[in-house]
């Protein structure tokens, strides 16, 4: 029995000796992770750890020093007007920490890495949720090669940093490829918004032909319409200019995990304008933005072209000589039972009246020899005569005209689907008059009028010739009968 308590104290004795003999292990270093969202595919991301950071169990408390290997950056370099350094313990504090300040250090910064060609962590996951995992706890800078994104970031356990100077992209679209002067046209102009704001989108829209609508202007952001507070617009007739504010493209949700409108959402201006010009009527935007606090830039001009077209009306005889004194009003329904269409007439133009002419004196009658009738959509229409030139017969039915547009079908020109070719120039209609293609390049309606011969009136040749008829068989009825009395004796 005492040699078994024997044997049990010296096996606990050398097991305690073998316990105390194993080195103690140090604690390991606390890991987090950096997330890249809105990554640009095939773009170069790199981060470089400025300050290392010891954070407390409660995720409150932050102690940040100097990596070393950034320590003549921040005592002689770029970055010693950026941070203070306490002589005693090492720590560091930022002593200029607004938006401005913030991206002039991370501009510096990445300066430094490069020319001193520091050591980098390379990401783990690729775009466009690029991922840097397993990254000693710090205050980051996280790069692009092109030089895009220079982020600063906490890594207290897994940090999230975007993509913030991707370029947005603008674009716009009309709700009809012509209209008639008179007419109203719905435009949008979309914009994508990039990553990071830097400041307000300032988007300006300049119309050639077009009279602006301005309660007709609102903002929607990923589908849904903003409030007027939300944005800003300033117009005149002829131009819009409309504000979406920094903090707004900026706005955070309420966990802060990210934006309310991320990169990629549409925000969209929309709004209605009177077509007022003929033939070409233009309407150009492009935006203003910023690709970091102190740099403007603006995106290309998107131009949307509206048409409208014309013809021209001519009254001739059969051989083709012109004849004055035609009348004719233009319908809209083959039975002419709608209002004629009415015009303000300069010379020998008919044209659809603009928003000035509002009081303006107009015509419905449109008199030829010759006349323009000008600002017209596509479509069809009816040429009804009401009075044809003295001797001549007025048609018996209005005249059939069709005016055709074309539109531009090479993907990826200027004004692909649109009425325009390459140059910006108007393609031509086709015309059809009654079914049949008018091809003349004037688009010159001929309206013929013919003349009939003179009919018999009373007192004319033809009643003459029975009157001498019948004076003569009388004549020959009294002849007769004196050769009857004759004869008779």
């Amino acid at each position: 029995m005492n040699k078994m308590k024997r044997f049990l104290i010296i096996a606990m004795v050398l097991m305690l000796a073998m316990t105390m003999a194993v080195p103690a292990l140090a604690a390991e270093p606390a890991l987090g992770s950096i997330t890249v969202r809105n990554a640009v595919d095939g773009q170069t991301y790199r981060a470089y750890r400025l300050f290392d950071l010891s954070l407390d169990a409660s995720g409150k408390h932050y102690g940040y020093t100097v990596n070393p290997e950034w320590n003549e950056f921040f005592t002689t370099g770029g970055g010693q007007n950026y941070v203070a350094v306490d002589p005693d313990n090492g720590g560091v504090t930022l002593t200029k920490a607004t938006a401005d300040d913030l991206q002039k250090l991370a501009q510096a910064a990445q300066k430094y890495a490069k020319e001193k060609n520091l050591t980098a962590l390379e990401p783990t996951e690729t775009a466009p949720e690029l991922k840097f995992s397993n990254v000693p706890l710090g205050y980051y800078l996280v790069t692009t090669g092109a030089g895009t994104l220079q982020a600063l970031d906490t890594t207290d356990v897994d940090a999230v940093v975007y993509e913030k100077n991707t370029a947005p992209e603008i674009g716009k679209t009309a709700d009809k490829t012509n209209a008639a002067i008179g007419e109203t046209v719905h435009f949008v102009i979309s914009v994508t918004k990039g990553g990071y704001a830097w400041g307000d989108y300032v988007i300006k829209d300049t119309m050639t032909g077009l009279v602006l609508k301005p309660e007709t202007v609102k903002v929607k952001a990923g589908g849904a319409e903003l409030s007027a507070d939300n944005f800003i617009t300033a117009f005149t007739d002829t131009t819009l200019t409309v504000t979406i504010p920094e903090k707004i493209l900026n706005l955070r949700n309420e966990q802060d995990t990210d934006f309310v409108y991320p990169a990629g959402t549409k925000f969209e201006v929309e709004y209605n304008a009177v077509a007022n010009k003929t033939v070409d009527m233009d309407n150009t935007v492009s935006m203003e933005y910023k690709t970091d606090p102190t740099v403007s830039t603006s995106t290309p001009t998107h131009t949307v072209k509206v048409a409208n077209y014309e013809f021209t009306v001519k009254k001739t005889d059969e051989e083709k000589h012109p004849l004055e004194g035609a009348s004719f009003e233009l319908h809209r329904l083959e039975d002419c039972t709608d209002a004629a269409m009415e015009f303000v007439k300069t010379e020998n133009s008919y044209r659809l009246p603009n928003t000035a002419e509002a009081g303006s004196a107009k015509t419905s009658v449109i008199t030829a020899g010759e006349a323009k009738i000008e600002g017209l959509a596509a479509g069809v229409y009816y040429l009804k005569e009401m009075a044809a030139p003295n001797g001549y017969n007025k048609l018996a039915k209005p005249v059939k005209v069709e005016i055709i547009e074309h539109i531009n079908d090479i993907p990826g020109d200027l004004y692909f689907g649109q009425a325009f070719d390459s140059q910006g120039k108007r393609l031509a209609p086709t015309i059809k008059i009654d079914g049949q293609t008018e091809l003349n390049g004037d688009f010159v309606l001929t309206v013929v009028n013919k003349s009939g011969i003179e009919l018999p009136s009373t007192g004319g040749v033809g009643t003459t010739v029975f009157y001498v008829a019948g004076g003569i068989l009388m004549a020959a009825a009294v002849v007769a009968l004196i050769l009857k009395k004759r004869r008779s004796r």
